[in-house]
C-alpha cells in the first residue's frame, strides 16, 4: 500500500513540473487567454452570470472542495 502512495507522489510531483516548465517555457497560456479575450469589448466572451455556468465552475467547485475535505 505504501508503495502505491509513493508511486502516485512521484507521478504527481512529475506532472506537476512538467506542466510548470511547459507554461514557463512556451506562451500556451496567453494563446488560451487570447481565444477567450474579446480585446474589442474588453471583457471574456464567457459571461460570468450565465448560472449553469456559474455553478459548474465556481459555486460547484467550491461546494464539491468543502463536502470533499469532510470526507
Amino acid at each position: 500500500m505504501q508503495k502505491n502512495i509513493n508511486k502516485y507522489i512521484v507521478i504527481t510531483s512529475l506532472l506537476l513540473f512538467f506542466t510548470l516548465i511547459l507554461f514557463d517555457l512556451t506562451s500556451i497560456d496567453l494563446l488560451v487567454q487570447d481565444y477567450f479575450f474579446n480585446l474589442d469589448t474588453n471583457s471574456w466572451i464567457w459571461d460570468s452570470n450565465e448560472p449553469i455556468s456559474k455553478f459548474l465552475l465556481y459555486d460547484g467547485i467550491k461546494k464539491l472542495l468543502i463536502f470533499s475535505a469532510f470526507l
